[in-house]
């Protein structure tokens, strides 16, 4: 999209996610105004990350900026 984005702006996305018309491929926790979202899967978030290089929806210089959270 070129710019950058508030949370609020993709909250509501995030929040569809959980539920089972999308595949619940995330997991919501936490308190109203500080959730904190989780794959279902752990496969999933190296999938998606392929998804999106192969596709060119994101560059590979967005890794560098992605937090990486120990299991």
């Amino acid at each position: 999209m070129k710019k950058n984005y508030d949370i609020p702006s993709f909250a509501r996305h995030l929040a569809s996610f959980t539920h089972v018309e999308r595949g619940s491929v995330l997991k919501k926790s936490g308190v109203k105004r500080r959730f904190r979202y989780r794959f279902t899967d752990p496969l999933m978030q190296p999938f998606v990350i392929m998804k999106g290089l192969a596709d060119k929806t994101i560059s590979p210089s967005v890794l560098d900026n992605v937090e990486r959270i120990p299991r």
